[in-house]
């Protein structure tokens, strides 16, 4: 939304950061957790909800990696590796228990000297190969790659020698950040709640060889962090339940204050008249965002906004304008909405779009009905690290339904695809002050 995006202030990035990760990961990382299809899970009174939802049971999804880059001087070899390593648990109530744990070693080489340039995934042979300390300071990597040595995420190694050894010692050395995020998804009946933990060492070091170059590398700036995802489903989720969760969580840096975004959203898909035509997808948003800085004066800006995109190759058009507030109307229980505006020359555009591509003059009424069950999500969440702190609470709401309407001069009659109506409050406290993470 274009009101979220217009937030100016001064904080450390990593605090949003981090809450935005953790709010985006609650609802949109449950159809994994079992390691494969959960959906697939669903017979028997399990689940449901087309493959998207977790079948009523408790899982775990956890992950911790370590990164190392060495890059970027032409004189110099390059090396980059990233470490997973995945612990997976699923328990549901149909069905068995499922517990999967697998480490991938992500890496690419490249030396203009000796010619060696590629890379790919593998799963190390050793089970000690990749340690990680139990307070999260340190983490090593000592391994040899063979012929036989398993390739991971479709990624088999390529264009360097099939045997060669990979060493690497990281240590933090500064502040870390972490956040936790409790969501709640519920829809007819059926429900899932999720504890989001993550933790990130921001400041660290990490040092580097492979029998593939020469030398040593390092130290490097280099991170160390962990995701744990922890969710227990109830019930029977109905295939016409709509995925919800994970948008607008991060708004940006935030100075000391409290900052306030509500949000009111309509979109559909419309099938021009002439078929060598894209389809316009359509959405229209009404917020109010409110910013209540500690040293400074508060601000209200309320907006409703018309978003119109086509893809016609190759052009792109991606317009927005701002339309009368009257314009769109949505029911507070989601039912029901419409839309009926003019567009021409002298309509404004939203701040920092530049429209064109579509035509200066046309009109739009659409009225859309509800068609499913309303789905909910609340999110409750905290994010700091030594010297500052972020808190954010959320709740969603969306349901899809049937759109009808014209727009004149490409659809004069349409039912549309994909139509769907929404709603979303958000509110982050920041306390302001420098992190030292």
């Amino acid at each position: 939304m274009s009101g979220i995006k217009r937030v100016i202030a001064v904080v450390s990035l990593v605090l949003v950061g981090l809450l935005a990760f953790a709010a985006t990961t609650v609802a949109f990382d449950a159809r994994g957790l079992s390691g494969a299809n959960i959906g697939a899970k669903s017979g028997g009174g399990g689940g449901g909800g087309g493959g998207f939802f977790p079948p009523a049971g408790n899982y775990d999804s956890g992950t911790v990696s370590a990164d190392f880059f060495f890059c970027c001087d032409p004189s110099l070899p390059e090396l980059t590796v990233t470490v997973f390593d995945n612990i997976n648990k699923a328990n549901p109530r149909v069905g068995p228990t499922l517990n999967t744990h697998q480490i991938d070693v992500l890496i690419f080489v490249c030396d203009s000297v000796s010619g060696i340039c590629g890379g790919g995934c593998f799963i190390p042979d050793g089970a000690n190969d990749v340690s990680f300390s139990s307070d999260f300071t340190s983490a090593t990597l000592h391994t040899k790659v063979t012929p036989t040595t398993r390739s991971c995420q479709d990624s088999p190694i390529s264009g360097v020698p099939t045997e060669f050894t990979l060493d690497i010692t990281w240590t933090s050395q500064g502040s870390r950040g972490a956040s936790r995020m409790i969501g709640r998804y519920a829809c007819a009946g059926y429900s899932f709640e999720t504890t989001t933990l993550t933790d990130g060492a921001v400041s660290g070091s990490a040092i580097a060889s492979t029998s593939l170059l020469t030398g040593t590398f390092g130290p490097v700036d280099a991170n160390l962090n962990s995701f744990d995802l922890v969710t227990h489903a109830q019930g029977t989720a109905l295939d016409t339940c709509p995925p919800l969760g994970g948008k607008g969580a991060g708004p940006g840096p935030l100075s000391a204050g409290e900052y306030s975004f509500a949000s009111r959203t309509a979109g559909v898909a419309i099938t021009p008249d002439d078929p060598s035509q894209q389809p316009v997808d359509v959405f229209v948003t009404s917020f109010v965002n409110t910013s209540k800085p500690k040293d400074g004066s508060p601000t209200t800006q309320v907006e409703t906004d018309l978003n119109v995109f086509q893809a016609n190759f190759p052009d792109f058009v991606s317009n927005c304008y701002v339309i009368p507030a009257n314009a769109f109307t949505l029911s507070s229980d989601l039912q029901t909405a419409s839309l009926h505006v003019a567009i021409d020359p002298t309509t404004p555009a939203c701040p920092h779009a530049t429209n064109g591509g579509f035509p200066d003059t046309f009109s739009l009424d659409i009225t859309w009905s509800g068609a499913t069950p309303v789905a909910t999500f609340r999110n409750v969440g905290n994010s700091g690290c030594p010297g500052s702190h972020l808190t954010l609470t959320q709740y969603q709401t969306t349901i899809n339904g049937v759109a009808t309407g014209r727009l004149s001069g490409i659809a004069e009659s349409f039912t549309g695809e994909s139509p769907s109506m929404s709603t979303d409050s958000s509110t982050f406290h920041s306390d302001g002050r420098q992190a030292t993470c």
